[in-house]
């Protein structure tokens, strides 16, 4: 312990030296910068000093105040002042108004509406804003026939306000309109808004000619005039006002002057439709030798929703059901795909019972071959007489393989796309049920085509 006595009184006085470094530079900066004060405040006084003797010395009052006024005159001329600020604002796009005689003259070339900026004052710009009754005038009274390059003129704004027009003009072509008269055609329109059990009839026009007032070069465009018929909603027959259209050979608008502009329309609205049986049809193969043995449905009918010639040439709905995984007796929902030309139909599914037994199979012998689709211009031969007969696989349930005899069964082959010379073609087997399998032991046969 008395070892470490000598160092505890050396790091003592050091501290003591270094505090006393510290107060001694203390005391030097404050005697300096009370030195630096007192020199500012001195020369401060002489300025003062100075500047009292020549503002108030009555000898150079005169250059005094001219000085003081060319210091005024500059600082006004070369905006050293605050000016009050401006602001710039976009109004959007202003319709253009047209001053013209549309009556005689087509005018090609004019926008639509032109894009407004205006420069002022923000009091003066909302006041704009808030009053409105300004609008961009092209002036074409005066001109006739030819191209023109016209200023848009703004009016009806505050004068405190400066106006930017873009674009500020326009070159235009005036062209004097001739009046042709153009026969109507007709669209109907918003016609997935209408219920499609709806057949709508053909329209019948007050007026079915109109007169198109445009330049030539106007009604040279001019491939179409439509009538333009609403169908929305519509659930009987109707009448309306159709306004009428004007198109070019790709379908766009041309906006001309027709008369009338609009043509009174009645349209005959029905309902025709047909109930038909539903005719059940198995798709895909059934698994581990499994056939169907009975289907019952909710829905044995069906009632379809088309135009005459549609419903006429309909005489039973298939509704096709995937039984490629079916191991065991099943529920199954079918769904209802609606024919062309079919616009509606009075179910949308089918629920079926489905049930299932082991299969047996049987074949029925020397069915006679048919054909069908032979076009008038043909005429042929079998290769083989034999093939004339076909025999044919049915494969099902017992009780109904049992039940299909020879005259349930149709075998034929499809001549509708044949040619000169020989030609295979494939057999096909319809039968009377379609829950049964049929298979043509023969696959193909060869003809030969002549004409």
């Amino acid at each position: 312990m008395e070892k470490n006595k000598p160092n505890l009184d050396q790091d003592t006085n050091k501290k003591i030296e270094l505090a006393k470094s510290i107060a001694s530079r203390g005391q030097t900066v404050a005697r300096t910068y009370a030195s630096l004060e007192d020199g500012v405040a001195r020369l401060i006084k002489t300025i003062s000093y100075m500047f009292d003797r020549f503002v108030f010395n009555p000898r150079l009052s005169g250059v005094v105040s001219f000085v003081l006024a060319l210091v005024v005159y500059l600082t006004v001329n070369n905006g050293w002042t605050n000016p009050t600020l401006s602001y710039a604002e976009s109004l959007g796009d202003v319709a253009l108004s047209t001053t013209a005689n549309t009556e005689v003259y087509e005018i090609v070339g004019l926008p639509e509406s032109v894009e407004v900026t205006v420069m002022g004052e923000m009091s003066d710009i909302q006041m704009t804003k808030s009053t409105g009754g300004y609008k961009i005038v092209a002036d074409l009274s005066g001109l006739t026939e030819g191209t023109h390059t016209i200023n848009f003129i703004p009016t009806n704004f505050s004068d405190r306000v400066d106006v930017i027009c873009n674009p500020s003009s326009a070159t235009v072509t005036i062209r004097r309109k001739i009046s042709w008269k153009k026969n109507l055609t007709y669209d109907y329109i918003n016609t997935d808004k209408m219920n499609a059990r709806y057949i709508l009839g053909e329209p019948n026009f007050e007026t079915e000619e109109i007169i198109i007032r445009a330049s030539q070069e106007t009604v040279n465009n001019i491939a179409l005039v439509k009538a333009l018929i609403d169908v929305s909603d519509v659930n009987g027959s109707f009448e309306q006002e159709a306004p009428l259209v004007a198109f070019d050979n790709q379908g766009n608008r041309i906006d001309v002057d027709m008369v009338p502009s609009s043509v009174h329309v009645s349209v005959n609205v029905s309902s025709p439709n047909k109930t038909v049986p539903i005719i059940l049809v198995p798709k895909g193969e059934i698994p581990n030798n499994k056939a169907i043995s009975e289907i019952t449905m909710d829905q044995a009918a069906i009632t379809i929703y088309a135009a005459e010639s549609v419903l006429n040439a309909i005489d039973n709905f298939t509704v096709e059901f995937d039984v490629s995984e079916m191991v065991s007796d099943s529920s199954l929902v079918a769904s209802i795909k609606l024919p062309s030309g079919v616009k509606s139909a009075s179910i949308s599914k089918v629920n079926l019972e489905v049930k299932l037994v082991e299969a047996t199979t049987k074949v029925i012998e020397g069915i006679r071959l048919s054909y069908v689709g032979l076009d008038s211009k043909y005429k042929f031969d079998i290769v083989n007489d034999e093939d004339m007969d076909i025999d044919v696989e049915i494969t099902g349930s017992p009780e109904r393989v049992e039940a299909i005899t020879a005259e349930d069964l149709e075998v034929y082959v499809d001549m509708s796309k044949v040619g000169t010379g020989q030609r295979t073609l494939e057999v096909h087997v319809k039968g009377s049920d379609n829950l049964l399998k049929y298979k043509s032991l023969k696959e193909t046969v060869d003809f030969v085509f002549v004409e």
